[in-house]
């Protein structure tokens, strides 16, 4: 029996996990030749999440310029300093966040706080490409009662933390949804759910949804579309090239 034949070059890490995407792979030009490695991040097909990159870059690179001083502390205690966490078996080892991580904290806080960007339509007509103006016109103002954003972050890439009661007395509410895809029907009942919950704070303090932060890896509807309010894109090729998650193989001999 002839052993399979495995090309573990295909599987090493193109960087490290918390670095900066800075080579990506792309599909051979002949079959069955091993996919070609090439430099710089690999670029993302929507559009606002693609532009609205080199923009969190610039903050990043300027030390989080307008953000406040309690921002600018956490995210430097976050992505700076050097953390030790304790394995189960006692061992300390270093730990880092994931740069897909940092990147949708990011881009959250320097559309929320730095820009104050707080509706699609504004996203779409700041980000949104060539046709942006025309497209945020397009927007339903159902979609934007309240300020929503999804991160397109690959499976296995650290999406979220445990979280929350839904605390109807206070009068600013965050909602994170994970494996939001299940989320494209308006009138799901988890939808509908989300918006009495909206209309259940207005009434009982004046207030009302701060935001609604949508994670997923596949952030589409049922159409295929990709959702619109999609602002950060870590696909699942780039946290194969982190070494984050593992890409498939298939044996050869």
């Amino acid at each position: 029996m002839v052993n399979p034949i495995i090309n573990t070059a295909a599987i090493e890490p193109l960087f490290a996990s918390h670095e900066e995407p800075n080579f990506h792979r792309v599909r051979a030009e002949k079959s069955g030749e091993s996919a070609k490695v090439v430099k710089g991040r690999r670029p993302s097909p929507i559009t606002v999440a693609n532009n609205l990159r080199s923009f969190v870059k610039g903050w990043r690179e300027s030390d989080y310029a307008g953000a406040s001083d309690t921002t600018c502390e956490l995210l430097f205690h976050w992505f700076e300093q050097d953390h030790v966490v304790e394995t189960r078996a006692g061992e300390r080892i270093p730990f880092r966040y994931y740069f897909c991580q940092r990147e949708a904290i990011e881009s959250l806080i320097y559309l929320w706080e730095v820009r104050g960007i707080r509706n699609l339509s504004n996203i779409i007509s700041e980000f949104g490409g060539e046709d942006r103006e025309t497209a945020a016109l397009g927007v339903n103002p159902d979609d934007d009662r309240w300020a929503r954003y999804a991160f397109k972050v690959a499976t296995g890439a650290g999406k979220t933390k445990e979280l929350r009661k839904r605390i109807t007395e206070h009068n600013r509410v965050m909602v994170l949804n994970d494996e939001a895809h299940h989320l494209w029907d308006p009138g799901s009942a988890w939808n509908e759910a989300i918006a009495f919950l909206h209309s259940e704070i207005y009434e009982k303090t004046g207030g009302g949804l701060a935001a609604q932060l949508d994670f997923s890896a596949t952030p589409k509807d049922n159409h295929g579309r990709i959702f619109q309010h999609v602002v950060c894109d870590s696909p699942l090729g780039e946290a194969v090239d982190a070494g984050i998650v593992r890409r498939p193989l298939s044996a050869q001999g």
